[in-house]
């Protein structure tokens, strides 16, 4: 009895550790249908724990739709790049809003950097745009998903302006949850001011929220 009463309560989690109640009504096998005060309050294939005395402690994040949309995405990244011709280094934060189509992804970006070089340093703003395709969808349920980026972004500062362009592979983890994602880019970077192109390679990293 013991184990059937564990077994259900796994169904539940700290989203409902609010007094929640729950009756079970019918057990077939391993899989049991629960009756809930609320059933807005729980998702289907989320695994919630408790604790000894029964106590709901928590829950992971396991596939399935689970009431996950994706439709709209908030990231933020990170990126530290350098450049030996001439010595430029570029330590840079960036944020971007995404209209998700589960096979393509893209939006604005907005970032702010911090370039040094030659003994001296500046500060600079980028806005522009940014797309992916992803090579798998990028939908409910899906626990990975690996995709091509693009960047087109203009960075102003100090009475001058570089224009940028982008180009590499991306990595996005919902190790987490089904709306939380870790990502990371390899980028291959472009950047011309006044005739002059210099290039080289940047590594992305951040975090990204879907809803």
């Amino acid at each position: 009895m013991s184990k059937l009463v564990i077994a259900v309560a796994c169904l539940l989690g700290f989203q409902i550790a609010h007094a929640q109640s729950f009756k079970v009504v019918k057990i077939a096998g391993k899989k049991a249908i629960v009756e809930v005060d609320d059933p807005k309050m729980i998702n289907v294939n989320q695994t919630y724990t408790v604790g000894g005395g029964g106590d709901m402690m928590g829950s992971s994040y396991t596939g399935g739709s689970g009431g996950y949309k994706r439709d709209n995405a908030l990231t933020f990244d990170f990126s530290y790049r350098t450049q030996s011709s001439p010595s430029i280094s570029t330590l840079s934060l960036s944020g971007s809003y995404l209209w998700n189509l589960k096979q393509y992804e893209f939006g604005p970006l907005l970032g702010i950097a911090n370039i040094s070089g030659s003994g001296a340093s500046t500060n600079v703003t980028t806005f522009g745009g940014l797309g992916y395709y992803n090579l798998n969808e990028n939908k409910p349920g899906v626990p990975t998903v690996l995709a091509v980026v693009g960047e087109l972004s203009i960075t102003s500062g100090s009475g001058s302006s570089v224009t940028n362009i982008s180009a590499g592979g991306n990595y996005r983890w919902f190790l987490l949850s089904g709306d939380h994602c870790f990502s990371t880019s390899l980028l291959y970077n472009l950047s011309q001011s006044s005739g002059n192109n210099t290039s080289g390679f940047s590594i992305e990293s951040g975090i990204a929220t879907y809803f």
